[in-house]
């Protein structure tokens, strides 16, 4: 039921934000401009559900830019931030339950990836055994498994 009603407000904060765009031709021609690095960069470590993201894909796919080069460092910068959020989440969750010990995301953690042409297939340790996850190859996988 969570899930649900997370689509569900996920959903409306989309279309609501999506509005927030005023000019979509200008937003696009500013990423039309963006370096290669930048817009790598943006698409490689945004959401999905950032609204900006379209964007930078379109400049990526209308410049022809190869954005192999910027996977390495989207991983790193991925992590980092992923890293800095787990941090986080773990002195408020430590906060909150009042001297009981979290349990570490250990079982739901990210194993390994495997890409096959356009698709990665992204491998978690979850508590009912091994999950897979399948995206786009050129897409980070999550650190966590996403379901």
């Amino acid at each position: 039921m969570e899930k649900i009603l997370g689509v569900v407000f996920g959903s409306l904060l989309l279309v609501g934000l999506n509005s927030c765009i005023s000019n979509p031709e200008a937003t696009q021609a500013d990423y039309d401009r963006g370096t290669p690095e930048s817009l790598c960069m943006h698409y490689l470590t945004t959401d999905g559900l950032n609204i900006y993201r379209p964007y930078s894909r379109r400049a990526i796919v209308k410049r022809n830019i190869d954005c192999t080069p910027y996977v390495a460092m989207a991983r790193l910068s991925y992590e980092r931030e992923r890293a800095m959020w787990n941090d986080l989440y773990g002195a408020v969750g430590s906060l909150s339950n009042s001297g009981t010990t979290t349990q570490s995301n250990s079982s739901n953690s990210f194993k390994r990836q495997e890409v096959n042409g356009q698709t990665k297939i992204c491998y978690y340790q979850t508590l009912g055994g091994v999950k897979a996850y399948n995206t786009t190859a050129t897409t980070l996988c999550p650190m966590s498994y996403p379901y």
